[in-house]
């Protein structure tokens, strides 16, 4: 999508938007480092139809995670086998499977089938590597019952993690092709998680608040439909202290997307650029331009006028400082009415 709001002369460079507005497959690709029955363990595959897999693979995790990232509108999943036997694969073996797909471009998602808490971590570990080498990314993990999601949800306590609750990995999966193909300020809370069917009763209202309250992804049946509750992440508390400022899957999203259009937009002007004033000016009208855009688009609620200068002490480095704040998603609505009789 290319957008010049901006009446200053000069050359304005184009910018890739990430996510676009009735796609109907997704931008940014799925990773799935799960139990595979055949194929390579440890070996990177990419699929973009569930034939090419399943001529590889026979029913297992990793299969039937393709199966519904695909259908879900994934364009492109990535897969790293855990064992390919059906085996108990140590924790050693996904640690290598992260490892895997750190350095890949393109990922929006990684889906990991284990439960264990230390698998976990180092999925944590992993994405949060990747985000420091400017490929941001969101990991999405399960749980096998309330009790132990939770400790597993406090224990991540990540904007980058979703921990989904109840559905098993199946569910896991269904919310992120949810998340992929649609827009990146959309709300999913409400959602319907398509190609899953919960196998038990739905959980009690306690059980439902105290596991939102912990960060957690719940599912439940509605009619004939599996609805997330609420888009949430694991990040609950900051320094030991509640702080809901990244609860919402969508914040984290709308932040990953304006930074990932400025370093498309700068780097462009980059091969070119002096460190002179008519730079500088230039990269404050671009990122202005690409702020305002973010406004329209309704992901980002306002922002300051950007700031460029070069830094001191090496006049061949150029800061840019932008300062915005994202329109997070509206969870609930409350109408107080004031009735006189």
């Amino acid at each position: 999508m290319i957008r010049n709001n901006s009446l200053r002369p000069g050359v304005f460079s184009s910018y890739t938007v990430t996510s676009a507005l009735g796609a109907v497959v997704s931008v940014q690709y799925a990773a799935v480092c799960a139990l595979a029955l055949g194929g390579e363990a440890g070996k990177v595959y990419r699929f973009t139809s569930y034939a090419d897999a399943a001529a590889i693979f026979t029913d297992s995790a990793l299969l039937r995670a393709v199966k519904l990232l695909l259908e879900s509108g994934v364009s492109q999943v990535i897969c790293v086998p855990v064992g390919t036997n059906g085996g108990n694969p140590d924790d050693n073996a996904y640690e290598a499977a992260f490892a895997a797909i750190e350095g890949l471009d393109n990922i929006g998602a990684v889906l990991c089938d284990s439960v264990s808490a230390t698998v976990q971590a180092k999925l944590l570990q992993s994405i949060t590597r990747s985000c420091s080498a400017l490929k941001e990314r969101i990991g999405l993990v399960n749980a096998d019952n309330a009790e132990h999601a939770v400790q597993l949800a406090q224990a991540l306590n990540s904007e980058r993690i979703c921990l989904c609750y109840p559905g098993g990995f199946s569910g896991a999966c269904a919310f992120a092709g949810e998340l992929l193909t649609g827009t990146v300020g959309d709300n999913l809370s409400g959602s319907i998680c398509k190609g899953i069917v919960l196998d038990e009763d739905n959980l009690t209202e306690d059980t439902v608040q105290t596991l939102l309250a912990a960060g957690v992804v719940v599912f439940e049946t509605v009619g004939n439909a599996v609805e997330c509750i609420k888009a949430v992440t694991t990040r609950t508390k900051t320094d030991g202290t509640a702080d809901y400022s990244f609860a919402n899957v969508a914040t984290v999203r709308i932040i990953d997307h304006i930074l990932q259009r400025a370093r498309t937009v700068m780097k462009v002007l980059l091969k070119n650029a002096r460190g002179n004033p008519a730079t500088m000016q230039s990269i404050v009208a671009q990122m202005t331009v690409l702020l305002s855009a973010a406004v329209d688009e309704g992901i980002v609620s306002s922002f300051a006028t950007p700031r460029a200068a070069l830094l001191a002490g090496d006049p061949s480095v150029c800061v840019v400082v932008l300062s915005f704040t994202a329109a997070t998603a509206i969870n609930q609505i409350h109408i107080v009415a004031h009735i006189s009789i």
